[in-house]
């Protein structure tokens, strides 16, 4: 019965989306974020500023309160990803110039 009630609330609007999060209580959307993959997090942004342009009144009161959790989210995972590629890059430098100090050593 509760996916029925899930399925309701997830027809009426953006904002009203819900989710049995912990315990079985709904979720908002915005309370679903941080479980989002970077995936989703990024599409519900482009899906949000895509409404606040050429949505109906009722959508774009939706985007607009979920924009600014959206963009926060997505530009802490895109700062994120770019730290971890940053340090791979380090870490493989290290091991190539280890690798050749060793060589020379030989």
């Amino acid at each position: 019965m509760q996916l029925a009630a899930v399925w309701d609330a997830m027809k009426s609007s953006v904002c009203t989306v819900r989710a049995l999060g912990e315990y079985g209580a709904p979720m908002s959307l915005l309370e679903r974020i941080p479980t989002l993959s970077d995936e989703e997090v990024a599409n519900l942004l482009e899906n949000a500023r895509r409404l606040l342009e050429h949505g109906d009144e009722k959508q774009r009161v939706a985007a607009e309160g979920l924009l600014p959790a959206l963009e926060e989210a997505d530009a802490e995972r895109r700062q994120a990803r770019l730290d971890r590629a940053k340090e791979k890059r380090a870490a493989t430098r290290r091991a190539t110039q280890r690798a050749a100090q060793a060589q020379a050593a030989a």
